[in-house]
């Protein structure tokens, strides 16, 4: 089963995929409603975020970049600091790919199931 159809379900419609095992039933649904909870909780904190902080030049130039959003744009410009303490660009490149490398292909991997 892909994560998208299992993001899908809502409340108890899951229960008939565990139909039969009563603990692994339980189970689905705590889960399932732990994740909700966290993602919520998750939106709003970001929805803070994006209203306290700008993002300014040149790293709105992250939107541009497969697999980066406002709140991975956000968080380069604050790890990087002052673009301008990078001597060229090859060198702000490679702390950004060592940085958001892994973190992109998470996203694109859970994207995919």
């Amino acid at each position: 089963m892909k994560t998208n159809h299992i993001k899908g379900i809502e409340g108890g419609s899951g229960d008939a995929l565990l139909a039969g095992d009563d603990d692994l039933s339980l189970a689905g649904r705590v889960s399932k409603d732990a994740i909700d909870s966290l993602t919520r909780q998750i939106t709003a904190i970001e929805v803070v975020v994006e209203k306290k902080i700008d993002l300014r030049k040149p790293y709105d130039l992250l939107l541009s970049m497969p697999g980066v959003g406002r709140v991975l744009a956000l968080t380069i410009m604050m790890e990087t600091g002052p673009i301008d303490r990078f001597a060229d660009v090859g060198k702000l490149c490679v702390v950004l790919q060592e940085g958001t490398s892994r973190e992109i292909q998470q996203r694109q991997e859970e994207r995919d199931k």
